[in-house]
């Protein structure tokens, strides 16, 4: 399966459709849950290209793999 844009361009898309949902809910910033996985660092980034610092990880606990709250914490503090 190939992607017929660049995956830069496809990334900025999502980050301008968060973008245009944040200020017409007349929001403050975006809310992450993150898990220690790669979909959640994933989306947090995504975020933070939509609103800039205005993002809240949250570190959702993780009982299956300790390793897996360790990754969110990295997440968090980038």
């Amino acid at each position: 399966m190939g992607y017929s844009q660049p995956m830069s361009i496809v990334v900025e898309q999502m980050a301008a459709w968060l973008r245009a949902h944040v200020a017409a809910a007349s929001a403050k910033g975006i809310v992450v849950g993150l898990s220690g996985g790669i979909d959640s660092a994933v989306v947090a980034r995504v975020a933070q290209l939509a609103v800039g610092e205005a993002v809240l990880g949250v570190i959702m606990p993780a009982h299956s793999n300790v390793t897996d709250e360790q990754d969110a914490r990295l997440v968090a503090e980038r």
